[in-house]
């Protein structure tokens, strides 16, 4: 018999187990091929994937460095804040200071710097104390020195009392130191 006139009827009769093999090879072919189409999806989908991450990935990144950015400025701004705060504050503490010094009528020859930085670290009431106190104080200062012979006023200047007694016993000193 010729090959040419091997039809699948012949075939199915007298070789059925060929027939069969026939269609395993179409069929596995076919699954192949669906396979093979199914793993090129999921390689366009996987690349797809990884594209996306690598984009997700960089966003991120970008993100964190603005969010890193804006930490600092944060940062930044509440020391901002905070340095104003304080000078607010200062001032406020200053200008009280300065009333309670008004109202006690301290002249400005008994204020000095360093009183008034020590006043700014003080609460409101030792403010109070410290200013009476150096009230007391300037009164006193400024009224005289009594009884120790020569008189002091309180611009630093003698006064007149004893001052024949001073200039003897400074000439009687000087005698001797000679």
């Amino acid at each position: 018999m010729n090959l040419k006139d091997v039809t699948i009827e012949i075939l199915t009769k007298e070789n059925p187990e060929l027939i069969e093999k026939i269609k395993a090879s179409l069929e596995d072919a076919e699954r192949i091929t669906n396979m093979e189409n199914e793993f090129a999806d999921l390689t366009t989908k996987f690349n797809d994937l990884k594209t996306s991450n690598d984009e997700l990935k960089t966003s991120f990144d970008t993100m964190k460095g603005e969010n890193d950015s804006l930490k600092k400025e944060n940062e930044d701004l509440k020391k901002k804040l905070d340095t104003y705060e304080q000078k607010e504050k200062k001032e406020a503490k200053e200008k009280l200071i300065s009333e309670k010094i008004e109202v006690a009528k301290l002249p400005k020859e008994a204020i000095t710097a360093i009183w008034m930085n020590d006043l700014l670290m003080k609460d409101e009431t030792a403010i109070e104390s410290a200013i009476q106190d150096r009230k007391d104080i300037w009164a006193k200062v400024t009224s005289g020195v009594k009884g120790q012979g020569m008189e002091y006023k309180a611009d630093g200047k003698e006064g007149t009392k004893n001052t024949e007694e001073i200039k003897e016993a400074k000439e009687s000193f000087v005698s001797k130191v000679k």
